[in-house]
């Protein structure tokens, strides 16, 4: 049944990429357009977001199809900076939803990585957390990334305070078409699982994180680096 679900995952992942590809590339074009035709300002400023998370789609839709090919393009970097990179991407992502994100990073720890690839596995994970949080009524809503280095391996872990993940699914979290949000596939977390584990890694649950929710990534470190 796995097997069989990865296959048909895989094949309707390259499909609808195909097929999405066509209207986003003529949003993005008809965008650029109207944006050279107006002259407010604020008009601008929801045309240039409406482009910027245009190219999100295009990236995640990319990053999808990618996931499913042979020979995805690896490369040896330290983890840390590779998130430093991301650090304006999930502060903004927080931030509008009134979500404070700190980073603790810890390593100079090289590994060997798909970057579009480890993006939006990492992307996954935050975007679960602030789902999470968007829920909640607390005023100090927190989400916290951290790096550290155990047995020559690195490990990202990202937690959050919010109400933690649902009792009835915390051992079949990662399968797939399993959730505990309403109208959601249970994509993201097990294409998180499949990209990590491409890469010669894993990813869990932290069941002993009371106050909240925990997912932890681990990656072998580069012997090239």
């Amino acid at each position: 049944m796995t097997a069989n679900k990865t296959a048909v995952s895989g094949a309707l992942s390259a499909s609808i990429a195909h097929e999405l590809n066509q209207p986003l590339g003529a949003i993005k074009i008809n965008s650029q357009h109207l944006n050279l035709l107006l002259k407010n300002k604020k008009e601008k400023i929801l045309i240039k977001n409406i482009i910027h998370d245009n190219d999100r789609a295009a990236n995640i839709i990319a990053t999808l199809k990618s996931a499913f090919t042979n020979n995805p393009i690896y490369q040896v970097i330290k983890f840390d900076i590779f998130l430093e990179s991301l650090k304006p991407f999930f502060i903004q992502a927080a931030s509008e939803k009134n979500i404070s994100i700190k980073f603790s990073l810890n390593t100079s720890a090289s590994v060997n990585i798909n970057p579009d690839q480890i993006r939006q596995a990492l992307s996954n994970l935050l975007q679960n957390s602030i789902e999470a949080l968007s829920k909640t009524k607390k005023t100090n809503k927190l989400i916290l990334i951290k790096t550290s280095i155990k047995n020559k391996k690195l490990f990202c872990s990202i937690s959050d305070n919010g109400p933690g993940v649902n009792k009835r699914i915390k051992n079949k979290v990662f399968e797939l078409y399993e959730s505990s949000k309403n109208g959601n596939m249970g994509l993201g977390l097990w294409l998180t699982k499949y990209i990590i584990s491409n890469h010669k890694g894993g990813v869990s649950l932290n069941k002993k994180h009371l106050k909240g929710a925990e997912f932890v990534i681990e990656l072998p470190i580069s012997q090239n680096a």
